[in-house]
């Protein structure tokens, strides 16, 4: 489940890296062209998207710290659960012989 949310944020990051590259660029080539309207119509669009990939970015990364840990846990778990296996094991082999 995870892997398919760290697959679809890092999509959605780089279609909003993508639109956020472009509004940079019709900004570049054509600011000397543009009313102050459709200037602020831009600037209003590139903060939005600038905001949009650093919550995309934070999103991706807290999913990747999650999963990790989550990782680790389930790994102490597996441990646990064969340490006890191996000592319920030990005392019924004492019981019975």
């Amino acid at each position: 489940m995870s892997n398919k949310k760290i697959k679809y944020l890092q999509h959605k990051l780089t279609r909003q890296t993508s639109e956020l590259d472009s509004i940079h660029e019709k900004l570049a080539q054509r600011s000397y062209k543009l009313s102050e309207s459709a200037l602020q119509d831009l600037y209003y669009q590139e903060a939005y998207l600038q905001e949009q990939v650093d919550n995309t970015q934070a999103q991706l990364s807290r999913l990747k710290l999650c999963d990790k840990s989550t990782k680790k846990i389930c790994l102490k778990l597996v441990m646990i659960i064969a340490v006890s296996v191996a000592i319920l094991l030990d005392l019924l082999l004492r019981f019975f012989l």
